[in-house]
Parts: C-alpha cells; structure tokens; sequence
C-alpha cells in the first residue's frame, strides 16, 4: 500500500522545522501526548455508538479545557466540514506526526478507523505511562541533589563566615580541614556570582549542542555504555521501539516503511544506526531478526521474540509481548535503583553537612581543652 503525505498548509498550522522532532518533544507542546490520548479514546468511543465524526469532533472539542487546545480541534472539525478525510486534518497541523497521519490513513482505507483510534489512544497511554515512571525515577535523586548543592552553599555562604569571624578574634593556627573550609567559604564569597554565571553559560551552550545531530549521537552512543544508567536508558528507548512497531505494523503499514517512521520518530543513535543498516538488508530481501543481529540495541530476547513473529507472520503480537516486558523490567529497575539511591542520597548529603559542621567545630574542642574546660 502506497501513502502518500503532503504538505502541511502554512497558512493553518505554525511550521516547524521537524514535525516528527516536534512529536517527541517533551515540553513546551500546546497538544501533547495526554491531549491526544483523550482525542483519539473519545473519537473511538463516539464512532463505535455510532456518531457521526464531525459530530464526534464537536462533542470532543467540549472535553478540553483550553482555548490553544479547542483550536487544534476545532481546525480537525473544520478540515472534515469541507469534506476531508480525519487524517488530511490531521497532515494540515504540526502537532500530528507522520506516525499518527498514516495510521489514521490505512484505518479510513480499510475500514478500520475505530480499531486504530483506539490502538493510537492506548500508545499515548502507555507512552505517558513510561515517561512517568522515569520522572519518578529521576525526580527524587534530583531533588535530593539540588537540596545538598543548595545547603552546602547556604552553609558555606553564611555558616561558615560566622565561625570565621570568631576563630579569627582568637588567632592562633587553625587545623587544616576547618582552614580549607574557611577557604572555600571565601572563595565562593568572592567568585560565586562568577560561578553561577559559568554554570548558567555552559548549561546553554551543552542544550545548544544537543540539538546538532552529530554531537547527540556521540552522546547517545556515550551514555550507552555507562553502566545501570545507560542500560535503563536503552531500555527505554527499546520500550518506545517495540510499542511503535506494534502499532505500526499492526495497522497493515509494511515493514520497511514501519522501520523508516520509526527511525524518523526516535532519535537515539545506537537505535537509529542498527535500523539503517536493517532497512538496507531487508530492501535486500534479508529476513528482519538476520538484519539486526549484532546491533547492540537489539538484545539476545529481542531477537528470539522477532525471528519467531516473522516466522508465525505474527511481527505485532511479538513487539506487542516486548513492549509489555520492557514495561515491567523498567518498573522494576526504577524501583530498584529508587530503593538504593534514596539512603545513599540521604547518607552522602548528612555527610557533607557532617563534615562541614565538624570542621567548624573542631577549633572549639582544641580551643577547650586548652583553657581546661
């Protein structure tokens, strides 16, 4: 089956310089992944009770509570009120990825709108689901982080001084643990506004280099081969493959074309250079699970589960069993790493604080004992 997408309108939607670049993005989307959860759950639901879809789109429009929100609705509504198909609606605004267009498309094509409506609802669900677990994940080490940085310089900044002040109305040699903190103390006095501003500057400029291919493979391609974090983060984006592909493949769309969408729609290296390399076997007529061995994104268990679904012509169902094991084994190693980092974030933060605190004090002990206290 040939698709054929063409342009978004410019005069009707905002253009990006990727629509599938805008599709993942995390933040700053006016019509993410929830709204479009609630989108394609509601048009499902209508369209099974046997309301017409321009009907549909009006009732859904009342489901949203923000006027931006109302607007890309309403634009759908108004596609389909000239006669458009859902999925031209869709091409015409660039919130909608090509993923999400031809999906869409072959539903309408082969009469099977509402079983895809309800496959893309459940990808956003489950995408949405993912996204948290690893916000759960982070979140806490992060904040833990951020509240040592921040009592270390409060200590440092205001603590600190104040001792400083009394052990120098005493003179004599301070021990040298306490002087290296007194010391640290100024210099962060002195060039701290200079640090922050370093800091600031070179967060910016690492967010700027990102965003060029070439550098985020190489970080990609990095972070991959540290150990724990960077095979959680592979899982990850193992787990966003196999729940693509499903669903891709589960609507009839053929499997180069599922391979050349969803290397557009994940921007991880090692994921994208195992798939160009699969794509120009399989156009070779190589089988799929023969293309993408000896890719170190593809595990030994990928690999089994695929060479079977080819070989049952049932590819779906299989990248649907590794989504679902992909889930679980990310839940549990978040947990995981959750149950671990947690006392240790706890122990490294009451240290640093210890030691400052000791240090600090450490002269009034020896100060003590020499007066006879």
């Amino acid at each position: 089956m040939e698709i054929q997408l063409t342009k978004p309108d410019p005069s009707e939607s905002e253009k990006p310089k990727s629509i599938l670049q805008k599709e993942i993005k995390l933040f700053g989307k006016k019509f993410g992944d929830v709204q479009k959860e609630l989108l394609y759950l509601e048009l499902a639901n209508m369209l099974e009770a046997g309301v017409d879809i321009r009907a549909a789109l009006a009732l859904v429009i009342e489901g949203f509570s923000k006027k931006e929100e109302k607007e890309v609705v309403e634009k759908l509504q108004t596609k389909l009120l000239k006669g458009d198909a859902l999925s031209v609606g869709l091409m015409a605004q660039a919130h909608f990825s090509n993923f999400e267009i031809i999906s869409i498309q072959i539903g309408e094509e082969t009469g099977k709108l509402v079983e895809i409506l309800r496959n893309l609802a459940e990808h956003f669900q489950k995408k949405i689901k993912q996204q948290r677990q690893i916000k759960s994940a982070l979140s806490y080490p992060i904040v833990i982080l951020f509240t040592a940085i921040g009592a270390v310089t409060f200590m440092l900044s205001f603590i600190v001084p104040m001792f400083g002040d009394i052990f120098q109305r005493f003179g004599g040699e301070l021990p040298w643990i306490t002087q290296s903190i007194i010391d640290a103390s100024e210099f962060l006095g002195i060039y701290g506004k200079y640090i922050l501003a370093l800091l600031l500057f070179s967060g910016g400029a690492i967010y700027q280099a990102l965003k060029r291919e070439k550098v985020k493979q190489k970080v990609d391609l990095a972070i991959a081969k540290i150990p724990v974090i960077g095979d959680l983060i592979m899982q990850v984006y193992q787990l966003r493959f196999c729940g693509i592909m499903a669903l891709l493949i589960g609507s009839k769309i053929p499997l180069l074309r599922s391979l050349e969408l969803t290397n557009q729609m994940i921007r991880y290296a090692p994921l994208n250079f195992a798939l160009l390399s699969a794509q120009e076997q399989v156009l070779k007529g190589e089988p799929f699970h023969k293309a993408i061995q000896g890719h170190h994104f593809f595990s030994s268990k990928m690999l089994a589960l695929i060479k079977v679904g080819e070989e049952v012509n049932r590819l779906d169902q299989f990248f649907s069993k590794l989504n679902i094991y992909f889930s679980e084994q990310i839940e549990s190693r978040t947990a995981s790493l959750n149950t671990v980092l947690e006392p240790l974030m706890i122990i490294v933060l009451g240290g640093i604080v210890g030691f400052i605190l000791i240090a600090m004090y450490l002269p009034m002990f020896s100060l003590s004992t020499q007066m006879g206290f």
